[in-house]
């Protein structure tokens, strides 16, 4: 390999490097860890709930309604969980964002 080619593998390694060894700030890592845990929780609560109508039920009809509200609150729950990784991401493009440059007179 010549030397332009060895260099910018080099350059290029160590900027991916660099930033994927960059570490979110404290904050954001505990928000983000209890949003995450709150998800685990609902969706826990989702299948015991789920669980209690199964054993509940008295014929297949009845656990054909569990299944189908608990699909029901599956599929809100990822609706959810879809507009929090939206939110998340919206807050770190407008972070990551440089400031816009002043107007030339």
């Amino acid at each position: 390999m010549s030397f332009t080619k060895n260099f910018l593998l080099v350059a290029g390694l160590l900027v991916s490097t660099a930033a994927f060894s960059a570490s979110p700030a404290p904050g954001d890592f505990q928000a983000a860890k209890a949003a995450h845990i709150a998800n685990i929780q609902a969706r826990l609560q989702s299948v015991q709930k789920q669980l209690s109508c199964v054993e509940a039920a008295q014929d297949v009809a009845a656990i054909k309604v569990c299944h189908d509200a608990a699909k029901e609150e599956r599929q809100a729950l990822v609706e959810k969980m879809k507009l929090q990784r939206a939110e998340r991401k919206a807050q770190r493009q407008a972070k990551h964002q440089a400031p816009a440059a002043p107007a030339a007179k």
